[in-house]
C-alpha cells in the first residue's frame, strides 16, 4: 500500500502472507466476490489518529460488477503471497490525516473465529481543485477504453466535494458515469447538481440523475421499492448522505419527476415514475394517470418481463402502475372509472384487500363486464379484482378469459382459476397446457390444473407435449416429478438433444406408463419408481445412457435414472 494517498482515487492495498516456516502451506482465496468485484472474506477496519473506527461499507455500498473462481495458492518457505483489495470499497476517508488500516483474511483455513490480521499506517491527503479536475478528466476520457464496470467503480470513489465541479462539467457535457460520481458526493451542492440534471437534454443523463436522487430522498414507505442493479447503480451510499438533503429539495425533485412524465423517452418516464413510487404524493396522481394513458396508447399489452419471467406491463407502463400503487398505499384513492389508465388505477384499488370495497354489488358486475369485453390491460386488472370464492357468474367470465386471444389475459385467468380450486376449470386448463406452448403461460396452466384437481388429464397432456421440441425437456421433468414417488434432493440436469423419432418413442412410453397407473394417478397419488428398463424408456436413457432427458439427484446423492458407472 502506498504511504501517501489521495482521497477519491483508487487505492489498491494488499494483505501479504509470508511463510516463515520450513514447509510449504496452502491458502485459499477468491470465489467470494461474485457481483461485488472484491474479496468479501477480506475484513478491513480503519481507525483515525484518535483511535476512532471509521464506518464500514458493505458490498451493497460500494461493490461493483465482477466475479471469479476459488484459487488455492502454495506459499513456499520464506516466500510471500499478496491478496490485493480496493481499500475504498471498504471504507471512506472523511478528511486528510493519518489512519491505521487493519486487514485480515481466513485464507481458507479452519481456525475457528480467528484469522491472521495485519496493519499499516497510511497518510491520506485531500485533493486540490486542480488534482481533482485532472483525475476526473483522465478517468472519463472517451478514448480511454474503459469498461462500464470500471467507470462505475471509479465514479463511486470520487466522494470528496473537490471532485464535484469537474464531475458536474463532465455530466453536463453528456458523460453518464459522471452523474454517478455526483451521486457519491455527500453534499447539498451535489444534490442541487442532480436536480438540475433532471432537465438535461440527454435521456440517459436524466435517467441516472433520478436514480441517484432516489438514493438520497427520504422514502415515504417503510419498505422502499426494490431497484435492480442498474437502477441503484450498485452503489448505495446511505451512510454518507444524511447531510446531503434538505426539505426544500423534496418539492423540487417531485416537480422535476412530474415534468419528466411528459418526456418522449421511455427511460425518462420510467425513471421519473420510479422516483414518484419512492417519494410521490397525491399531487402526482393525475400526472401519473396521464402518463400511463399515453403509454397505453402505444399498442403493447402486458407481456412477460424478460428478467423476472413475471407477467408485467411493458416499460414504462409497469413503473407507472407501481407508482400509482404506491400512492394508494399512502392513502390516495380514486373513486370512479374513466379512460383506460384511470380504470386500471380503480380496478387495482378494488383488488387491494387493504382498501374497503364499495357498498352494493355494482362493482362486482363491473369486473365481470370488463373481463368479457374490455381491452387486454383492463381484462387483466378486472380478473385480478374478482373476489374469491368465485360465484357462478364469475366462473363463466373466467372460463371465457381462458379462451382469450391475448395470452397475457389467459395467464392471469389461469392464476385466478387455480386460486379458486374449482374442478370445472380442469379441462380448459389442461387444453391450454397441451396447445399453448409459451413457457410462462404453460407453467401457470400446469399449476392451476393441479390446484383444480385435474391430475391424470394433465399428465396425458404433458405426455403429448413430449414431441414438441421447445416443451420436450420440461414436459418429461414435470411427468417424472408429478407421477413418480422419488426422494428428490433438488439438483439434477437434462438433455433436450433428441431426434423426432426418439421423442415420439419417449411419448409412447409415457402413454403406456400412464395407462398402467391411471387409477392411482387419477386419485392424486404417485406411483413407486419403475424398473430401470422402464425408467430408461421414460427418460430417453435407452437412447443416450449418459445424457437422459432428465437426471434428478436424490437425497442419497445418487441420480435417477442411474447414470453409467453409478452403483
Amino acid at each position: 500500500m502506498p504511504e501517501h494517498l489521495i482521497i477519491g482515487q483508487n487505492i489498491t492495498a494488499a494483505l501479504i502472507v509470508t511463510n516463515t516456516s520450513t514447509e510449504a502451506f496452502e491458502i485459499g482465496v477468491g470465489g467470494d466476490y461474485r457481483s461485488t468485484g472484491y474479496p468479501t472474506r477480506m475484513k478491513v477496519r480503519v481507525r483515525d489518529g484518535q483511535g476512532r473506527a471509521l464506518p464500514e461499507l458493505s458490498s451493497e455500498n460500494y461493490g461493483f460488477n465482477g466475479g471469479g473462481l476459488s484459487v488455492s495458492r502454495q506459499v513456499q518457505p520464506q516466500q510471500s503471497e499478496r491478496i490485493e483489495f480496493p481499500l475504498a470499497c471498504y471504507v471512506s476517508f472523511p478528511k486528510a490525516g493519518e489512519y491505521t488500516v487493519y486487514a485480515g483474511h481466513d485464507l481458507g483455513w479452519k481456525i475457528g473465529k480467528g484469522f491472521p490480521v495485519a496493519s499499516a499506517k497510511v497518510t491520506v491527503a485531500e485533493p486540490t481543485a486542480d488534482v481533482a479536475a485532472k483525475w476526473v478528466d483522465e478517468s472519463f476520457d472517451q478514448d480511454g477504453g474503459k469498461e462500464a464496470y470500471e467507470l462505475e467503480q471509479i465514479a463511486s470513489v470520487m466522494r470528496h466535494p473537490a471532485y464535484l465541479p469537474a464531475l458536474r462539467k463532465q455530466a453536463e457535457s453528456g458523460q453518464v458515469y459522471a452523474v454517478e460520481g455526483i451521486g457519491h458526493v455527500a453534499t447539498q451542492d451535489a444534490t442541487e447538481a442532480l436536480l438540475r440534471l433532471t432537465r438535461h437534454e440527454k435521456p440517459e443523463i436524466v435517467q441516472r440523475a433520478f436514480w441517484q436522487l432516489m438514493r438520497r430522498s427520504p422514502p415515504l414507505d417503510a419498505k422502499p421499492p426494490i431497484l435492480n442493479w442498474r437502477q441503484k447503480s450498485r452503489y448505495v451510499s446511505d451512510p454518507l448522505l444524511p447531510m446531503a438533503w434538505k426539505n426544500d429539495f423534496t418539492q423540487t425533485a417531485s416537480e422535476a419527476a412530474i415534468h419528466s412524465l411528459t418526456s418522449q423517452h421511455k427511460q425518462v418516464v420510467e425513471a421519473a415514475a420510479m422516483y414518484l413510487e419512492l417519494c410521490g404524493t397525491d399531487s402526482a396522481a393525475e400526472a401519473l394517470i396521464n402518463a400511463l394513458q399515453s403509454a397505453l396508447n402505444d399498442p403493447h399489452p402486458p407481456r412477460r418481463n424478460a428478467e423476472t419471467n413475471n407477467l408485467d406491463f411493458p416499460s414504462p407502463q409497469q413503473r407507472l402502475v407501481k407508482a400509482l400503487d404506491a400512492l394508494r398505499r399512502r392513502g390516495w384513492r380514486i373513486d370512479h372509472l374513466g379512460g383506460t389508465a384511470r380504470s386500471i388505477a380503480r380496478l387495482r384499488q378494488l383488488a387491494d384487500d387493504d382498501v374497503p370495497k364499495p357498498k352494493g354489488d355494482d362493482w362486482r358486475s363491473l369486473m365481470l363486464t370488463l373481463v368479457e369485453s374490455g381491452p387486454p390491460a383492463l381484462k387483466i386488472c378486472a380478473l385480478e379484482a374478482i373476489p374469491q370464492p368465485l360465484g357462478d357468474a364469475a366462473v363463466q367470465a373466467v372460463l371465457k378469459a381462458l379462451d382469450d386471444s391475448d395470452w397475457g389475459v389467459v395467464r392471469v385467468a389461469c392464476e385466478v382459476a387455480g386460486t379458486s380450486n374449482r374442478p370445472e376449470f380442469g379441462t380448459p386448463l389442461v387444453q391450454i397446457v397441451e396447445t399453448m406452448h409459451e413457457a410462462v403461460l404453460n407453467r401457470a396452466a400446469i399449476n392451476a390444473a393441479m390446484a383444480c384437481g385435474s391430475r391424470l388429464p394433465l399428465w396425458e397432456a404433458l405426455a403429448s407435449n413430449v414431441i414438441v421440441p421447445e416443451r420436450f425437456g420440461e414436459s418429461v421433468r414435470e411427468l417424472v416429478q408429478g407421477t413418480i414417488d422419488l426422494p428428490f434432493e433438488g439438483g439434477g440436469g437434462g438433455n433436450s438433444n433428441f431426434s423426432r423419432e426418439q421423442r415420439f418413442a419417449i411419448r409412447d412410453a409415457w402413454r403406456t406408463f400412464l395407462r398402467q397407473h391411471a387409477k392411482t394417478l387419477a386419485a392424486g397419488k404417485k406411483v413407486p419408481p419403475p424398473p430401470s428398463d422402464v425408467a430408461a424408456t421414460l427418460t430417453g436413457a435407452n437412447f443416450q445412457p449418459a445424457q437422459p432427458a432428465v437426471s434428478l439427484q436424490l437425497k442419497d446423492t445418487s441420480y435417477w435414472p442411474k447414470l453409467p458407472g453409478q452403483k
